[in-house]
């Protein structure tokens, strides 16, 4: 501040600073979103059967999410077991589990063929029922391999939350858009 008062008063201006009346400085704690424990998908969605929501225990539904999507379970589809271990499919070097937003950027310049788009719930006003699919996190470049991945909030925890794969976006939404056939969503 007193570097831009110094170059504003070497321009010729004439003004001059002679005291400072008030300063109010806000200093907040910025908590990302991150994820990692199992949370349970709720019932609406979960009839739709358009959510794999994969257990895991080791704060790891991130990485999880994304096998499951990359390599589809026919049976058993809530099982870590039923899918090649992720560590085995996808670089992870560097990257803490949970895993925040912010680092979705860093997994995909790992994974240069992957890239992910993150939806999440949102309650619906009072006048209307149920519950509403929104973009959090759309992906700056689309790759060959698009993965949508569901944002589950824990109930407990405003600060944590659960990563399940999305295996059809245009089931999980139709409700949001009308009654009728399979829509196409552009993710742009």
């Amino acid at each position: 501040m007193l570097v831009s008062l110094e170059e504003f008063q070497k321009r010729d201006s004439g003004w001059a600073l002679s005291r400072i009346l008030n300063l109010t400085v806000n200093v907040n704690r910025y908590n990302p979103l991150h994820a990692g424990c199992h949370v349970k998908v709720p019932q609406e969605i979960m009839l739709k059967r358009a959510v794999i929501n994969v257990l895991s225990t080791n704060n790891a539904c991130f990485a999880w999410s994304v096998v499951a999507a990359l390599h589809p379970a026919e049976s058993h589809t809530e099982r870590c077991s039923s899918y090649p271990h992720y560590t085995t499919i996808l670089n992870v070097q560097g990257i803490e589990f949970p895993i925040t937003l912010n680092n979705i950027a860093k997994f995909e310049r790992l994974n240069v063929d992957i890239s992910i788009n993150v939806y999440a719930i949102q309650e619906r006003k009072k006048e209307e029922e149920g519950l509403t699919v929104v973009p959090i996190r759309l992906t700056s470049e689309k790759r060959d391999k698009q993965v949508n991945l569901l944002y589950i909030q824990n109930p407990q925890d405003d600060n944590a939350g659960h990563f399940a794969w999305i295996k059809n976006l245009s089931r999980l939404v139709s409700n949001q858009l009308s009654k009728k056939m399979h829509k196409y969503i552009c993710d742009r």
